[in-house]
Order: C-alpha cells, then structure tokens, then sequence
C-alpha cells in the first residue's frame, strides 16, 4: 500500500496526472445540498472566517453548532490562554439580546413532543437536525416566521432551514 501511494505521488509530482483539487467546506456543502454534515460544516468554516484551526478551537460554547462543529479534537486538552482559563469556560459573545432567553421551560405539544428547539437540542446535543433548527431560531430571534422567510440566501444552512415550505 505504502509502495502504491508513493508511486502516485510521484506520478503527481511529474506531472504523469494532474493534482486532484481539494474543495473548502463550501464547495462541498454546494455539491452535496443535502447533506446536514456539509452544512453544518461550511457554516462553521464561514463563521471562524474561512480557517479551519478556528472553529476547533472554537471559544462559543452558546452557540448551538458547537457540539456538533467539525474538526474537534476531544483527545486534547483544553486549551488554556495566557491567563490561565479554559477557552471553553469563557462566556460566549452574544449577537442579539434575544440569545440570552434560551434556557425555556420544556413545553410539550399533544403528541408529548417538546415544542421549543432548544429543548429539543438539549435533549439530543448530538443531534445535527436540532442542531440546525436551534441554530436557525436562534438566529431569528425566536420567531418561527422569520425563519421561514429568511432572506440569508448566502447561508449554508439556508437551504435546511426549519418551518420552510416544502415545494
């Protein structure tokens, strides 16, 4: 196997095949719309201004992508600044007043399925779909219309909005 890499390599190297061309999170995400993971990656790499190391060593903790982000190393310690505190203990930097009323009472529909997505990404912080429809409401301002007639275009996750006519 070693032998065959190197050979390729070298291949390359000589010109005998052309490089193959690596995409950013935002082209991937583009040629696989579909996909929850490329979302949720591209929004990240968009967001730390198109630098990898910067969403692994994301400092938003409020943020609901962050459990779900890319590229983290949990095998690693926490990174620790110059004055000796955890990046991940520090307060997040808020957007909008409206993030600091998240924490909602766990309100369940008839069907006994809670109602506010961020009791449901709490429930599962796994979870990519949560983690995008939180995201979403969160963005704004906690209201189900507007994030139905979100006008970010330009979002990866615009297109995997929640609430969005299905057509």
């Amino acid at each position: 196997m070693n032998r065959i890499l190197k050979e390729h390599q070298e291949k390359i190297r000589l010109g005998l095949i052309p490089e193959p061309k690596r995409l950013d999170p935002l082209e991937k995400a583009e040629q696989n719309p579909r996909s929850l993971r490329s979302a949720i990656n591209a929004r990240c790499y968009d967001c730390s201004g198109f630098v990898k190391v910067d969403v692994t060593d994301c400092d938003m903790p409020g943020c609901e992508l962050f459990n779900v982000r890319p590229w983290q190393r949990p095998h690693i310690k926490l990174i620790v600044d110059g004055t000796g505190t955890p990046l991940s203990e520090k307060p997040a930097k808020k957007k909008y007043d409206c993030f600091d009323r998240k924490i909602v009472p766990e309100r369940f529909n008839s069907q006994g399925k809670l109602l506010s997505p961020y009791a449901r990404l709490k429930n599962n912080l796994n979870s990519l779909r949560a983690a995008i429809n939180a995201y979403c409401f969160g963005c704004m301002c906690e209201q189900r219309m507007e994030v139905k007639l979100c006008p970010a275009d330009g979002c990866p996750l615009h297109h995997l909005r929640p609430w969005q006519d299905k057509g």
